[in-house]
């Protein structure tokens, strides 16, 4: 399914943003997304969004600050893609299931293409391989059973590897072990 046709099935209001706002704003951080929101919107109000190309040509006239390099709706779709896809809830569900499936001892090798990936795979980690905080102010709360060790935090593709496979650029690997 393309952006523009997953737009054009979305039964949305001329007058309201479209529902996947929030996740464009959080793919579009460092750029305002309220721009490329309401030329949507405004656009939608002329006549349907039927081509990605169309979509792409409202988003570009609208983007005020551009990356170098990057076609300034690619973020936009990005985060369409991760809507349509639901990618950040498969990702959320995968992740205490292949916990449950691990051996002691087993490793859970995690690679993120993007950040909102990484952050949620990053905190899924520190969750089950850190002691939740307590207040000094409360009595002890029954502590939660660690299930993971953080293994090296973060690990990035090399200048090498980045330059033998470009797509590698964004990747962030993470690994934890099973404790027993």
């Amino acid at each position: 399914m393309t952006c523009a046709s997953w737009m054009v099935r979305r039964s949305v209001s001329p007058m309201r943003p479209m529902p996947c706002e929030s996740l464009l704003v959080m793919a579009m951080a460092p750029i305002s997304w309220s721009g490329p929101s309401a030329a949507i919107v405004a656009a939608r109000t002329q006549k349907p969004i039927e081509r990605t190309g169309q979509l792409a040509t409202v988003i570009a006239a609208a983007v005020p600050a551009r990356e170098p390099g990057k076609h300034p709706a690619t973020r936009s779709f990005q985060a369409i893609r991760m809507r349509v896809n639901a990618e950040l809830e498969s990702i959320e569900a995968a992740l205490p299931q292949a916990v449950e499936l691990l051996a002691p001892g087993g490793r859970l090798c995690v690679i993120g293409f993007h950040s909102l990936e990484d952050r949620l795979v990053k905190r899924f980690i520190q969750r089950h391989a850190k002691p939740a905080p307590g207040n000094r102010r409360l009595p002890q709360q029954d502590e939660r059973a660690l299930t993971l060790r953080d293994i090296g935090g973060a690990m990035l593709p090399t200048s090498e590897e980045t330059a033998r496979n470009p797509r590698a650029r964004s990747a962030v690997l993470r690994v934890a072990e099973r404790l027993p």
